[in-house]
């Protein structure tokens, strides 16, 4: 189903010839695209060529791709698609209760044209959502009301790592901004992911949220409350100077009733002490403070590409958490890459603001942060079209 092809620098080196040869062996291909954040200005070139050559194009802009298991701060990612699955893309979600219920309807719809079977055959919803969004994992909650586990899932979240507002999704006509892109795979298994995160012991309420805002922990300020609590569990001195630098090391995680806690790294802080994530935290949730040594998260890491090894054949798309990285520090992650690739061979993908898939075959769909996120694709001999 896919064949990757990496464009350092569009400017010396032009698609154009790649994609006409696609066009030619496969006439009902697309082109998925991974655009690197300092390269933002190649969309209109990546438009312009395949609307030349009769290709459909959708695609995202992350904060750095990864090309042979290495990241790397610019070009753009080619990724074949043979055939051009059904595809929407839709923004504004943010604007409404009912432009995200019409979200949900769509992309529900999407994934009732995928056929229903076994775990390696069924087939798999991909989506991308703009990382602003506020409520991501509500919406993936309705979508699996919707459709349960008839598809697999998988995705990522696009966007600057500066988390400002930008064009992060486009198509072969234009970009988009507070959106979301979903695609839906033939015969896909979906994503798997870990991030390898422990609990401490001690329990908290968030007792007022909204969206991926939270305002109190325990009824007291949530910057407050943070403060308070990295000094008790872990000897921490956080305060508004330092409080980017230190909070990414210690998330907090909500505590699921399914034994999985899931991270919420904080990004934002206002004047009246709110703290801002990315992806929700629904009010009255259980949360800890979590902690991550940088051997603990990358075993992780390992036993997921083991598990993916085993897997039956295939190439592996990568969505590595941004938070991730900068938590373990850029040595660190790139040894975690190497390691991984120990196993899966060259590691393709993007470093992502978060990250949708499932621990384990058939388990329930959560957004994540901190994580690593493989999306495992069928390989495709010439001229097979899995239409």
């Amino acid at each position: 189903m896919s064949e990757y092809h990496y464009f350092p620098d569009m400017k010396q080196h032009s698609p154009q010839q790649l994609v006409r040869g696609w066009k030619a062996n496969w006439p009902n291909c697309g082109v998925l695209a991974l655009v690197a954040e300092a390269d933002l200005a190649a969309i209109a070139d990546l438009q312009k060529i395949c609307s030349a050559s009769d290709v459909p194009l959708v695609g995202a802009v992350f904060p750095e791709l990864i090309v042979d298991s290495t990241f790397t701060k610019n070009g753009t990612l080619f990724i074949r698609m043979n055939p051009m699955p059904e595809y929407l893309i839709m923004h504004g979600i943010s604007h409404g209760k009912d432009r995200e219920l019409e979200l949900i309807e769509h992309v529900a719809a999407l994934g009732d044209t995928l056929e229903e079977g076994l775990d390696a055959t069924k087939g798999a919803l991909m989506i991308i959502f703009d990382a602003l969004i506020p409520n991501i994992s509500s919406i993936l909650n309705a979508l699996y009301l919707k459709l349960g586990s008839r598809v697999a899932y998988s995705g990522a979240n696009a966007g600057s790592e500066s988390f400002k507002p930008m064009d992060c999704l486009f198509d072969d006509a234009n970009t988009y901004r507070d959106g979301v892109l979903a695609l839906a795979l033939k015969e896909h298994a979906g994503g798997l992911l870990r991030h390898g995160y422990s609990s401490s012991e001690s329990t908290y309420m968030a007792t007022s949220t909204e969206g991926n805002c939270i305002h109190s922990v325990n009824w007291e300020a949530a910057f407050e409350s943070y403060c308070l609590l990295a000094k008790n569990e872990y000897g921490l001195e956080i305060n508004a100077e330092n409080f980017y630098e230190k909070a990414v090391h210690f998330p907090f995680g909500i505590a699921k009733g399914n034994g999985q806690t899931l991270v919420r790294i904080p990004v934002g802080l206002n004047e009246a002490g709110d703290i801002y994530c990315i992806g929700e935290i629904p009010e009255n949730s259980i949360l800890t403070l979590l902690k991550a040594p940088a051997e603990q998260l990358m075993s992780s890491a390992k036993n997921l590409a083991q598990t993916v090894s085993f897997r039956l054949g295939g190439s592996e798309l990568c969505f590595y958490c941004a938070g991730r990285r900068l938590h373990l520090g850029l040595e660190q992650a790139s040894r975690e890459l190497n390691e991984v690739h120990h196993f899966l061979g060259d590691i393709t993908g993007a470093l992502s603001l978060g990250e949708i898939g499932c621990t384990s075959h058939g388990s329930y769909p959560e957004f994540h942060n901190g994580a690593v996120l493989f999306v495992q694709w069928p390989e495709q001999k010439e001229g097979d079209d899995l239409s």
